[in-house]
C-alpha cells in the first residue's frame, strides 16, 4: 500500500502523521496477497472483519475538510507513519483540485 500512498490521492495519502486509506485500496491490497497464494479474493465484509480481527489498521468515520466547497465525512483505515519529505511537500488534492486543509475523527456521540 505504500505505492498508492506516494501517489497520494484520496484512496490512500499521509496527512498529520498518518496514512489513511479506503475500504477500496485496503481490499485491494490484501486480495492482491491472497492472490499470489492462489486464494479466493475476500469480499468487502470479509476484508473488514479481517482488519477488525488483526487489528492490523484503525478504522474510523472522518470528516475532510477542504479549501472549496463542502467538507466530505468518510470511513477510512488509518495507522501512525512518519512523514517523508515527499508527503510533507505534496498536500493532498482531489479529482476535482481541492486541497485538503483538514482531517478530523468525527466522535462517537453516547447515549
Amino acid at each position: 500500500m505504500k505505492v498508492k500512498l506516494d501517489v497520494n490521492q484520496a484512496s490512500a495519502f499521509r496527512y498529520n502523521g498518518n496514512a489513511y486509506y479506503s475500504l477500496d485500496t485496503v481490499a485491494r491490497a490484501l486480495n492482491r496477497q491472497r492472490q499470489d497464494k492462489y486464494l479466493e479474493p475476500m469480499q468487502p465484509q470479509a476484508v473488514i472483519d479481517f482488519i477488525q480481527s488483526r487489528r492490523i489498521l484503525k478504522s474510523g468515520k472522518y470528516i475532510m475538510r477542504f479549501d472549496a466547497g463542502l467538507p466530505a465525512k468518510i470511513y477510512l483505515y488509518s495507522h501512525h507513519c512518519q512523514e517523508s519529505e515527499k508527503s510533507k511537500s505534496k498536500l493532498l488534492v482531489t479529482e476535482n483540485g481541492r486541497r485538503l486543509q483538514s482531517i478530523k475523527p468525527i466522535k462517537k456521540s453516547e447515549p
